[in-house]
């Protein structure tokens, strides 16, 4: 008998956004103002989690980023490898369009293109369990009312990927996103050259994930966890985000964004 274990995490986003214009990549080098965060993560039967490899293993994990951080759009296709683009698509061959890197928001008031959050998983038991795979079950994301707010939101991706495993899981968990762009691979003008460009499909949130390269889930005691990184961003190629799906200045975007994690082990 298939036996599967979940393990449910949480991102709540506070964000205010301004801006005017209609391209993607937010013409004039817009950003995203977020004003807080906090990733809760909570482990049903079976497995134990913490925000840290030596941290305290529980049924609930949390982090917290309370402070602003301005959040510019980015792109990747293999969640190591990120870029930027400050120019919007200026004419339909994207001509005018040029790539720099992309960094990681790390610091309090610091500038990014993606925000990380790490878990660390482990079996709720004294012994090692063998699995078929590592599971994610679904992605989630709630977001305000406001019109604006939901059409940028179609652009939120978040990203996945256990350590040890080359797999990686890309979401876009908000439907109405672009569910293929052209992510190009490295800093430059604009290409439209296939090999400099690679096509990413985004999965639905209710779509399941299970990464057959993880056979293991180590046990509760000494043995090492297995890291979970989660990471967070606005895909600058989709079409969502442009400048018109910005806020108000005094409006405030709230991002509730929820990952579940599972275990397959094998039957009986």
């Amino acid at each position: 008998m298939m036996k599967i274990v979940s393990a449910a995490a949480m991102l709540a986003v506070s964000a205010s956004m301004l801006g005017t214009s209609t391209y993607a990549w937010f013409t004039m080098n817009k950003a995203v103002t977020v004003d807080g965060m906090q990733l809760k993560a909570k482990a049903e039967t079976g497995l134990v989690v913490a925000n840290a490899a030596a941290g305290t293993y529980d049924e609930t994990a949390s982090t917290a980023k309370a402070t602003v951080a301005q959040l510019y759009p980015g792109s990747t296709y293999n969640l190591s490898t990120w870029l930027h683009s400050t120019s919007g698509r200026t004419d339909a061959a994207n001509t005018q369009k040029s790539y720099t890197l992309g960094t990681p928001w790390v610091n309090n008031d610091d500038c990014g293109n993606y925000v990380v959050h790490d878990f660390y998983l482990k079996g709720a038991t004294a012994d090692a369990t063998t699995l078929t795979s590592l599971d994610i079950n679904s992605v989630e994301a709630k977001v305000s009312t406001s019109a604006p707010s939901q059409e940028l939101s179609k652009a939120l991706r978040v990203g996945i990927q256990f350590e040890g495993s080359s797999n990686i899981y890309i979401y876009a968990p908000v439907t109405g996103y672009t569910a293929t762009v052209s992510v190009q691979k490295a800093v430059g003008d604009y290409s439209s050259v296939t090999t400099d460009r690679e096509s990413v499909s985004a999965l639905a949130g209710n779509v399941k994930s299970q990464d057959t390269s993880i056979t293991s889930l180590p046990s509760r005691g000494t043995d090492t966890p297995i890291h979970a990184s989660v990471y967070i961003w606005y895909e600058g190629e989709d079409e969502n985000c442009k400048s018109d799906n910005l806020l108000a200045a005094a409006s405030v975007e709230q991002i509730e964004v929820s990952v579940e994690f599972g275990i397959t082990e094998p039957t009986a």
